[in-house]
């Protein structure tokens, strides 16, 4: 069974989603608070564009149960978390950790 949390969080606040050490580890904690396996580090790219308010962060982190990953768009004060996993877990404790 595959379980798929998609979460769009807006009114972010600009200056923590242009935070990479935060954002990293935010990524490095999430698999610990929804009861996963981290198998890989947190791999996290500064995204630039032609368009500067497209431009952010975009970072993953595989797990034994598959993949977390992570897209800030700062301008726009959102931030897109995608949680993909072949085991239950509480997606309760996902949205507040996003929180």
């Amino acid at each position: 069974m595959l379980v798929h949390l998609m979460l769009e969080l807006y009114g972010c606040d600009h200056e923590l989603l242009s935070n990479e050490p935060l954002i990293k580890r935010a990524l490095d904690e999430y698999p610990a608070r929804v009861g996963m396996e981290k198998v890989s580090p947190v791999h996290l790219y500064d995204i630039e564009t032609s368009n500067p308010l497209d431009a952010g962060l975009s970072g993953f982190v595989v797990i034994a149960q598959s993949h977390i990953s992570l897209h800030s768009w700062p301008e726009y004060g959102e931030v897109d978390i995608d949680i993909c996993s072949c085991k239950e877990f509480s997606q309760e404790d996902a949205i507040a950790f996003a929180r």
